[in-house]
């Protein structure tokens, strides 16, 4: 039986039901037959480009049943409502950024990296409550820009995100910018192209084998004890982020 991931990003089983928007064919159909049921981001005028499907723009699991939804994905509300989520909406400021970034943070254990001057005030003051680690960047894409390993460690291009976590004693491993396909813009960012899918395996959308930097990122795992796979055989690609919500 499914049941609610306690810890956003973070779960401690075999992923069944994640949310997600626009992805390759082979990468859909690679989680269908994994037999996760895939939450479907509609597209959202608000939102430019093919960031419009983007999830980690629309929607933030804060942990169990709760879920934070841009108030025009009322129909994947539903379908979320059905499987027992408790969803409370919220407004995209703009599509411009940073007005686009109001979910966009990267909760991992009782860490989170985000902007906090523009973050949803509903979330913000969720994380304030709840004693969550704040760890406050430059960058508003904060969810696009981190690779999620563990509770305490993280895979990124940016290095300003790398210089914050390291002083608050988060592993990072800093590669390089610039692999990561996103449509319309020169390049995507690796958490765009990441999750976990099992509580030791992080997913790649696309091949990951194809990055420049693919031995440091596999020994980086190796010594988390975390396994990779690659969800198709394309580039990595930023798909908006997949947001793992049951197990």
């Amino acid at each position: 039986m499914n049941k609610f991931i306690d810890c956003p990003n973070l779960p401690s089983k075999k992923v069944t039901g994640v949310i997600a928007g626009n992805m390759p064919e082979s990468v859909k159909n690679g989680l269908v037959n994994k037999k996760i049921e895939i939450f479907e981001i509609n597209n959202n005028f608000v939102l430019q480009g093919c960031l419009s499907s983007h999830a980690d723009l629309q929607a933030i699991h804060i942990g169990k049943n709760r879920i934070l939804l841009e108030k025009n994905q009322s129909e994947l509300a539903k379908s979320l409502e059905k499987s027992g989520f408790s969803i409370d909406f919220f407004r995209i400021k703009g599509g411009e950024y940073p007005l686009d970034c109001a979910v966009n943070a990267a909760i991992f254990g009782k860490n989170v990296i985000c902007r906090i001057d523009i973050l949803d005030e509903t979330l913000k003051t969720f994380l304030l409550n709840n004693n969550y680690n704040i760890i406050n960047v430059k960058q508003g894409y904060s969810k696009c820009s981190v690779c999620i390993v563990n509770d305490n460690s993280i895979i990124t291009e940016d290095e300003t995100i790398k210089n914050a976590c390291e002083k608050n004693g988060i592993d990072v491993l800093l590669i390089k910018k610039g692999y990561v396909k996103l449509k319309g813009f020169d390049y995507g960012f690796i958490g765009g192209a990441t999750f976990l899918i099992d509580k030791n395996v992080l997913a790649f959308i696309g091949k990951i084998e194809n990055h420049p930097d693919f031995l440091i990122i596999k020994e980086f795992l190796n010594k988390k004890n975390v396994e990779y796979i690659s969800l198709g055989n394309n580039e990595l690609t930023d798909i908006g982020s997949v947001l793992p919500i049951t197990e």
